[in-house]
């Protein structure tokens, strides 16, 4: 490949002339107007004069990187998709489960129903047994049954202090 040139764009966190890579092929690539430091990226032409050290000058920065003493000049995210995720239906819940939940939380049938976000006659088919939690709301009440205190903090009293049997008896 004797005196072929390809155009690339190189970039690295290192500057030029760090002693990591001390007076390396990586400096001489450098001496000889090769830049391939500073942290931003410029056109570099590759020659096989300058490919050697333009390549340790690549693995210096790797491992740089990889030791944690410099950044990646970028890095990549990918989204999960259907094709390469598993996701684990909701777990079926019985009348039982339900009614365990809610007595866990301490609440009554209509807050119960308003903290899942159904109504509260779905709530209380649930308890019947006449209807099953399916769909969001079954992953919903998954999530409630294995952390109940993040749901604690959205449960809360109404305002005004709340008045005992004693103090409503001798209101009248």
């Amino acid at each position: 490949m004797a005196g072929a040139v390809a155009r690339t764009t190189v970039s690295s966190a290192m500057a030029v002339g760090d002693t990591s890579v001390g007076s390396s092929p990586a400096s001489q690539a450098s001496a000889s107007g090769t830049d391939v430091g500073g942290g931003a990226s410029e056109a570099v032409t590759v020659t096989s004069e300058n490919f050697e050290a333009l390549l340790l000058a690549s693995a210096a920065q790797a491992a740089a990187i990889a030791r944690g003493e410099a950044a990646p000049a970028r890095t990549t995210t990918r989204e999960r998709t259907e094709r390469d995720t598993a996701v684990a239906p909701p777990p079926a819940f019985t009348k039982a489960d339900v009614q365990a939940l809610r007595a866990r939380l301490r609440v009554s049938q209509g807050v119960f129903a308003r903290l899942v976000g159904v109504s509260p006659q779905l709530e209380k088919a649930w308890e019947l047994g006449t209807r099953a939690p399916s769909g969001p709301a079954a992953r919903v009440l998954e999530v409630l049954a294995e952390r109940p205190q993040t749901f604690q903090r959205l449960i809360g009293r109404k305002a005004g202090p709340r008045k005992t049997a004693a103090a409503r008896r001798s209101a009248r």
